[in-house]
C-alpha cells in the first residue's frame, strides 16, 4: 500500500513534503541498486584515514571521526549510501544528502555509542542515524517521523499513529544486500502528546529538528524530558546561527534566511539558534549540559575567507562558539521552569512568559554564558553606562564550563530610599547590604560549579513606582527596588 501509494507522487513533490514535516531532516531514498556509488570529493579524503586515529572521546578537539570499531571510513560511507526505504525512487538525492551530511552524522554518531537502553529518536528518516545505531550499538530503538496526514490512513490495524517501514542496505561486514522489517510513530513533536508512558526512555535523540520547529520548542523539550527516565540523555544537534558562514554572508551583503517554502512552514528552517542560547533553553527545561561543541563539520575552513583574515582579532576568542554545527549531550536531572522564557517567546499573556533575558550586546554584564532571571527591568543608558533597574527578587544564571572560584561584582544604588539587598548564591545567603539612594560596590567570593548557577538579589522593603511619588513628578510606572551597573565576574 505505502509503494502503489508513493509512486503516484511526483519526485519533487516528495521531497519537499518529508522536508516539511515536523521531524525535518527530509527522507530521501534510493534505488534498488546502491552498489555503485558516484565518484565525490568525499573520497579524496579515504586516502588519508590510515594515518588518523578515529576512536577519540572528544571529537570536536581531534581532527578524525569518531568510527565504529573495525570500519573504515570509506565502508562507513558505502554503508550509509546503501540505506534507502523500500520501493522510493531517488539515488542521486540520498547520495548527495549522505556527502552533504557524512561528517554529521558520524559525529551524533560518536555521542550515542556507549549508552544502553531505549531510545526514542524523533525525526529518523532518512534513517542513516537509524542503521549505524542498529548496526553499531545495543540501544533498542524507537523511531518516529512526521508526515503530515499523508498516512493516516495507513496506521497499523489497532495500534495508535503507527506505520510499517521496511529499509534495505549493504551488510558493512559482508557487503550482501540485507532488509529490515521495522516501524514508526507518526505524531507532530510541538503539538502532539508523545505516545509514549513517562520515563520510558533511556535516550532521546533530537537531532536536526528544533530549527524547524514554528510554534513551541519549549514543548517539543518538555515532553522529551516527561518520556525520558531520570538522568536520562537527550542528544540534541542542530546548525549554528552564529556559524562563521552567516558572518560572511551578511558583510557580503547576502541574507542568512532560508527561503520560503512552497511545501509548507517546515520546509524551512524557522528558527536557528546559537551555543548561548541552547544551554539556556535547555538548562531552563531542566536539563544539565554533559558536553556541547560548535564545530566545522565540512573539510572546507571558512577561516581562511579574506574577509574573516581581516576580523580575526575580533572573532579570535569566540571561534570556539562560530563552527558549522552544534552537537550537545545533556541529561534530564532537575525540575524544569513552567512558562516561556522571554528571551525566546514573545506576545503571550504576562502570567505564560518567564522573564528569563539574555544580555543585549551593551549590557550591565558582557558574559556570554549568563541569563537574567525574574525582576530585571530593560536596559538603560546613565551617562552612557548600561544600567538596569531590579525589582524585588532578580536573579543571574550562570552557565560555567568548570569549577572555578571568581569574585561577582557589581555596583548598586536604590530607588528613593534606603533598602537591603540579600544576595544568595543558591540556596545560601552569602551576604546583606543597607544600599543607599547613591551607588555602591558590592563585591563577594563564590565558587561556581561545572554546568548551571544561579545567584539571587532578593529586595527585602520590596519596590515602588515613580507615579505613586507626587514629589517626584514621574509618570513611570514600573515597580523599582534596585539599580545595577557594571557586573562582573573575575
Amino acid at each position: 500500500m505505502i509503494r502503489k501509494e508513493l509512486q503516484v507522487m511526483s519526485l519533487a513533490n516528495y521531497i519537499y513534503r518529508i522536508k516539511a514535516s515536523i521531524n525535518l531532516k527530509g527522507q530521501q531514498f534510493c534505488s534498488e541498486d546502491v552498489s555503485m556509488i558516484a565518484k565525490s570529493s568525499k573520497a579524496n579524503n579515504f586516502q588519508q584515514e590510515e594515518a588518523c586515529l578515529a576512536h577519540i572521546d572528544e571529537f570536536p578537539n581531534g581532527q578524525c571521526l569518531p568510527l565504529p570499531d573495525g570500519i573504515s571510513e570509506s565502508a562507513l560511507f558505502s554503508f550509509l549510501r546503501s540505506v534507502c526505504a523500500v520501493g522510493e525512487p531517488s539515488p542521486e538525492v540520498v547520495q548527495r544528502y549522505c556527502e552533504d551530511h557524512f561528517n554529521r552524522i558520524v559525529f551524533t554518531y560518536g555521542l550515542i555509542k556507549g549508552l544502553k537502553g531505549k531510545c526514542l529518536e524523533l525525526g529518523s528518516a532518512p534513517y542513516f542515524i537509524t542503521m549505524l545505531l542498529k548496526q553499531f550499538t545495543d540501544l533498542e530503538l524507537v523511531l518516529a517521523n512526521y508526515f503530515g496526514q499523508r498516512y493516516a490512513g495507513i496506521y497499523r490495524e489497532n495500534a495508535e499513529r503507527v506505520c510499517p517501514l521496511e529499509i534495505s542496505f549493504e551488510n558493512p561486514r559482508n557487503h550482501m544486500k540485507e532488509y529490515i522489517k521495522t516501524e514508526f510513530y507518526q505524531f507532530n513533536v510541538e503539538s502532539d502528546m508523545y505516545p509514549f508512558s513517562d520515563s520510558e526512555f533511556d535516550v532521546v535523540l533530537f537531532c536536526e529538528l528544533i530549527e524547524h520547529m514554528q510554534m513551541d520548542p519549549i514543548y517539543a523539550l518538555m515532553e522529551m524530558k516527561r518520556v525520558l527516565k531520570p538522568n536520562g540523555v537527550l542528544i540534541l544537534t542542530t546548525p549554528n546561527a552564529n556559524r562563521i558562514e552567516n558572518i560572511i554572508r551578511m558583510i557580503s551583503g547576502s541574507n542568512i534566511y532560508d527561503h520560503y517554502s512552497g511545501y509548507g512552514p517546515y520546509g524551512r528552517h524557522n528558527r536557528e539558534y546559537n551555543v548561548h542560547e541552547l544551554m539556556t533553553l535547555l538548562e531552563y527545561c531542566g536539563f544539565s549540559i554533559d558536553s556541547i561543541s560548535a564545530i566545522d563539520t565540512t573539510n572546507i575552513s571558512a577561516w581562511e575567507d579574506p574577509i574573516i583574515k581581516h576580523l580575526e582579532p575580533l572573532l579570535g576568542e569566540k571561534e570556539h562558539s562560530l563552527g558549522k554545527q552544534i552537537f550537545i549531550r545533556a541529561k534530564n536531572t532537575k525540575e524544569a521552569r513552567r512558562k516561556r522564557p522571554a528571551f525566546l517567546y514573545a506576545n503571550y499573556l504576562p502570567e505564560e512568559l518567564e522573564n528569563f533575558k539574555l544580555p543585549e550586546k551593551e549590557d550591565v554584564i558582557n558574559e556570554p554564558s549568563i541569563a537574567f532571571i525574574g525582576d530585571w527591568h530593560d536596559l538603560e543608558l546613565w551617562n552612557s553606562t548600561p544600567t538596569r533597574w531590579i525589582g524585588p527578587d532578580a536573579s543571574l544564571h550562570i552557565y560555567s564550563e568548570q569549577n572555578r572560584s571568581t569574585k561577582f561584582c557589581f555596583k548598586v544604588l536604590s530607588f528613593y530610599s534606603q533598602r537591603n539587598l540579600e544576595v544568595r548564591f543558591g540556596e545560601a545567603l552569602i551576604a546583606k547590604y543597607e544600599v543607599p539612594t547613591s551607588f555602591i560596590n558590592v563585591c563577594e567570593a563564590i565558587n561556581l560549579s561545572a554546568g548551571a548557577n544561579e545567584l539571587r538579589l532578593h529586595v527585602r522593603e520590596g519596590c515602588e513606582r515613580p507615579c505613586d511619588k507626587p514629589e517626584l513628578k514621574n509618570t513611570d510606572s514600573r515597580c523599582l527596588s534596585l539599580a545595577i551597573q557594571e557586573v562582573t565576574f573575575s
